[in-house]
C-alpha cells in the first residue's frame, strides 16, 4: 500500500521520466497531475491484512495446498446441492466452489447454467420461475449417481452456507448474472 511519503517518491519519478522523453514541463506536469487525479478519484481503502489472508491464503491441509471442489465436488454428487458440499468434504477439500443464481422471485440459489435442462428433471431459465416451483425440481436425475441422491433438492444460498460452516469449509462463490440481486441476499442473510 502507499502511504504518502511513497505516493511523493513516485509521483517526481513520473514527472522526471515524462520531462526527459518530452522535455516540456507543462505537459510532464499535467501528465503528473492527471495521474495523480486519477489515482486519488480510484483509490480503494485498505483490505486488513487478517481478512486479506483469509481470502488470499485460505486454511490448507498441514504442509499442503488448499483443495477447492468444482460445483461443490461435482463428480461424487449432483453439482451446486448439499450432497455435493458433503461429499467434497469428505473427499478432504478445504473449500468449494459454489454458482449462485436467484429466481424470479428473488431467492438466491446455487444453479451453474441460466436453465435447468442440463442438471434436473425441469426445464427452463432458472430466473423465470419461483422458488416454489424450483423447489419441486430433482437435482440429482441427470447426475451419474442419480439413484444414489434421487430427490436431491436445488439448495438455497442460506442452505449452503450453513452446510459449508458446518464441514468448516471455504466458500468460493460464481455470481451468475443479476449483481443487483447477489448484494441484496448478502445483505438479506447477513440481517438474518
Amino acid at each position: 500500500m502507499l502511504q504518502i511519503g511513497d505516493e511523493v517518491v513516485y509521483f517526481s519519478a513520473v514527472f522526471l521520466l515524462v520531462m526527459l522523453g518530452t522535455r516540456s514541463a507543462t505537459g510532464a506536469s499535467l501528465l503528473t497531475a492527471f495521474l495523480y487525479v486519477f489515482m486519488v478519484m480510484f483509490r480503494f481503502p485498505p483490505v486488513p491484512a487478517e481478512q486479506a489472508g483469509r481470502v488470499l491464503r485460505p486454511r490448507a491441509p498441514s504442509g499442503g495446498v488448499p483443495v477447492v471442489a468444482h460445483r461443490g465436488g461435482s463428480h461424487d454428487a449432483p453439482e451446486n446441492t448439499l450432497a455435493a458440499i458433503r461429499e467434497a468434504s469428505r473427499n478432504g477439500a478445504t473449500g468449494v466452489q459454489l454458482d449462485l443464481s436467484f429466481t424470479a422471485d428473488g431467492v438466491p440459489v446455487l444453479m451453474h447454467d441460466e436453465t435447468l435442462d442440463r442438471t434436473t428433471n425441469s426445464s427452463g431459465p432458472v430466473n423465470k420461475l419461483q422458488f416454489a416451483q424450483l423447489r419441486r425440481v430433482d437435482a440429482a436425475v441427470r447426475h451419474r449417481l442419480k439413484n444414489k441422491f434421487s430427490g436431491e433438492k436445488v439448495p438455497t444460498l442460506r442452505e449452503a452456507v450453513e452446510e459449508c460452516i458446518r464441514h468448516q469449509l471455504t466458500i468460493f462463490f460464481d455470481v451468475k448474472g443479476q449483481p443487483d440481486k447477489y448484494s441484496d441476499a448478502r445483505s438479506t442473510d447477513a440481517s438474518d
